[in-house]
């Protein structure tokens, strides 16, 4: 436990990411914060703006978190190599932070500045990445929703242990990802 005097936003933040991911994000509330550092929950409000910081705070990391696996795992490939990766890194993303995921996909609703910038950057990083099948600039933004989709469909049921049975859940990510790469290259402009 942290001690009073060390007390700040960034350590209430940390503790907060901790937290959530031990415990989940729909138990973190300022009281068991507050807990956890061995402080007052009203000690909290002289380091931050409240339990809607918490949570814009845990939405951005995840957004940051998810980037960067985007960006490693797009890294020095290119085309199928690169979609699958990435859609390899979505999934890994959600199945190591669940609960981090959560915040991700809570923050659409959150009009930061940070937040929008955060989803520009994975919009780009999944644009660079199906830029080359040559598609029109407004049709790789459809392309990007449409995959983001998909990913964010299977890792949920996945999570809800929707997919059991006889068949290999793995292989069926990797088909449903090549399912949308075939379409891709069957659709994509010639030269």
């Amino acid at each position: 436990m942290a001690k009073k005097r060390n007390l700040s936003a960034a350590v209430i933040f940390d503790t907060a990411a901790k937290l959530t991911e031990a415990e989940g994000l729909n138990g973190l509330t300022i009281g068991r914060l507050a807990k956890e550092l061995n402080v007052k929950p009203a000690s909290l409000y002289n380091h931050i703006d409240g339990f809607e910081d918490v949570r814009r705070h845990l939405a951005g990391l995840a957004i940051r978190e998810l980037n960067d696996a985007f960006l490693q795992a797009a890294a020095g490939r290119s085309r199928d190599d690169a979609v699958l990766e990435v859609a390899l890194a979505y999934r890994q993303f959600a199945h190591e932070h669940p609960e981090l995921y959560k915040a991700f996909i809570r923050s659409a609703s959150m009009k930061t500045t940070e937040h929008e910038a955060g989803y520009a950057l994975s919009m780009q990083t999944l644009k660079k990445v199906l830029r080359a099948y040559r598609y029109p600039e407004v049709e790789l933004i459809h392309l990007s929703r449409g995959l983001r989709s998909a990913l964010h469909g299977f890792v949920s049921l996945e999570a809800a242990g929707f997919f059991q049975g006889d068949a290999d859940v793995n292989e069926s990510f990797t088909r449903m990802v090549r399912m949308f790469l075939d379409t891709l290259k069957q659709n994509e402009a010639k030269e």
